[in-house]
């Protein structure tokens, strides 16, 4: 099993600024606690609250894992932007099949979420 990297990327400044999370490996019970966590700090420390997940790396996530990107899509829909890039087809699957993907726009790329989200497109 492939240990859980996160990490950020900070895409502009001020207004115009998107926070990239980057998230690789397996999001399970065993490491949750460390997803929720960073996506909460990057929460709190983008001001304008525009963040996009990219879960490219990511080979497994549970119900706790799409739990946590489902209470960070809430809490950032209004005056910010939150959306999902590079999302495997087996992950994208599931998530279209409980809903969450009529509630949160994914892309195929980041530099498209960004963009997206620096428009206004996505909230």
């Amino acid at each position: 099993m492939e240990q859980l990297t996160v990490n950020k990327d900070l895409r502009g400044e001020g207004e115009q600024a998107v926070l990239v999370i980057g998230a690789s490996g397996y999001i399970d019970a065993s490491n949750v606690d460390k997803f929720e966590a960073g996506v909460e700090e990057a929460i709190k420390d983008q001001s304008n609250n525009c963040i996009v997940v990219s879960l490219d790396g990511v080979e497994y996530i549970n119900s706790s894992g799409l739990g946590v990107l489902i209470s960070a899509s809430q809490r950032l829909s209004e005056g910010g932007g939150f959306c999902l890039a590079q999302v495997p087809d087996k992950i994208a699957r599931i998530v279209r099949l409980l809903g969450f993907g009529d509630v949160v726009h994914i892309y195929e790329s980041v530099d498209e979420a960004v963009e997206m989200v620096r428009s206004g497109s996505v909230e």
